[in-house]
């Protein structure tokens, strides 16, 4: 540190020691974002490669505005609709209702899959990116087909939510499996066959959050808040086809 003399060094090293906190992982994926965007791709290392991808792909998917992804994910430059703000306009109440980090994180083995089986080395992380976000949100814009609902008033759901967002995109990752191998386009239309007899996907009940003021009950995906449980969720869509 400069113009600092010894003493002041030593209260400075202690400050930073004693109340250091982690940085958000979604903030560090958008600064290695930010680097790659001024210095190129070889800025950051490539098994850092995907953390760029995904988090260029989850601002894409936020800022679609015919999206079923347009401004429900907090982004690491903001933060949920205070209770103020949604007391003047009710419809931010179902925005902005999953972290940027969770949806990051629950794109990983999309982005995987996609790197491997549908990519040319020569492709930029932004290419890889837009594919990703173009993918992600046709298979979104299918769900949201068959459950409108789930979309309109989203708060009230958890699909859009952590237990959604992880246990359907391991669904779309098996999905672009046997949808390349039966040479289905991955578009809304053929993702919509896909996922036609899913029982699940046709339940709003099933996602539901609950609301006790309303005797509503909760639904069962509700019921899923950890890795392991998503993984559980996601057999359990799979097992209603």
């Amino acid at each position: 540190m400069l113009d600092l003399d010894k003493v002041g060094e030593m209260r400075q090293f202690s400050t930073v020691n004693g109340t250091a906190k982690q940085v958000r992982t979604d903030l560090v994926n958008m600064i290695l974002t930010q680097l790659v965007s001024k210095r190129g791709d070889d800025a950051v290392r490539e098994k850092e490669h995907w953390k760029v991808v995904v988090s260029r792909a989850v601002t894409v998917l936020n800022e679609d505005k015919k999206g079923p992804w347009f401004d429900r994910i907090v982004m690491p430059n903001s933060s949920n609709y205070s209770t103020e703000e949604i007391a003047e306009d009710e419809t931010l109440r179902h925005r902005r209702i999953v972290r940027a980090t969770s949806f990051m994180q629950a794109l990983k083995p999309i982005e995987a899959y996609l790197a491997e089986f549908d990519a040319s080395p020569s492709d930029s992380l932004e290419e890889r990116a837009n594919r990703l976000a173009t993918v992600v949100n046709e298979f979104w814009k299918a769900v949201r087909a068959k459950m409108p609902e789930c979309f309109k008033e989203a708060d009230n759901y958890v699909i859009q939510k952590t237990p959604g967002v992880f246990s359907l995109h391991m669904l779309c990752r098996e999905l672009l499996k046997g949808m390349y191998q039966g040479r289905r386009p991955w578009t809304q239309e053929h993702f919509e066959a896909m996922i036609a007899d899913i029982s699940t996907l046709s339940r709003p009940d099933f996602w539901h959050k609950g609301d006790d003021d309303k005797g509503i009950g909760a639904g069962e995906a509700s019921k899923y808040g950890s890795m392991k449980g998503f993984k559980e969720l996601f057999e359990l869509i799979e097992d209603s086809r």
